[in-house]
């Protein structure tokens, strides 16, 4: 019980001397493995700042009650934050217990922008889920999902 009393006051030492160093503007640096902090940033996976759709015209397509409504075709713009090496796409129908059902409908590879665009032919009768994942090598970040919908 006595070793128990011990780390806690230890550890609330601990976090009053690191809360000092910030906000006396003392950076504090982390090292995992030898590495920086910083350097571990770097290698993290892009952030997803946007999706965008646009009809074959390159009109955008606004969300209608939450849904997107897709024509034959369609251009999927994503605007991203970070290192980028490959963009995927992926369909998820609607309904209970689907997630295995989920498909890879494409990817682009890095062109070395912040912007990605993806043409896309929208098959048909389709009800469900669309995401995108973005990767810095190995790590990738997964958007989170809209509603699609095909026109009839």
């Amino acid at each position: 019980m006595k070793n128990k009393w011990m780390v806690i006051i230890a550890t609330i030492v601990l976090l009053g001397v690191i809360t000092s160093m910030a906000l006396a503007g003392n950076p504090i640096r982390l090292i995992v493995n030898g590495q920086k902090y910083e350097s571990l940033l770097k290698e993290q996976p892009p952030t997803i700042e946007s999706i965008e759709f646009y009809d074959e015209n390159n009109k955008p397509i606004k969300a209608n009650a939450g849904w997107f409504e897709l024509g034959d075709y369609c251009n999927v713009k994503v605007k991203l934050n970070g290192t980028i090496t490959a963009v995927e796409f992926y369909v998820t129908p609607t309904g209970t217990e689907t997630y295995n059902l989920k498909k890879f409908v494409g990817a682009v590879p890095s062109s070395g922008t912040n912007t990605v665009n993806f043409k896309w032919e929208v098959p048909e009768n389709l009800l469900g889920y669309f995401e995108v994942v973005a990767y810095n090598g190995p790590l990738g970040r997964k958007s989170s999902p809209l509603k699609i919908i095909s026109r009839l």
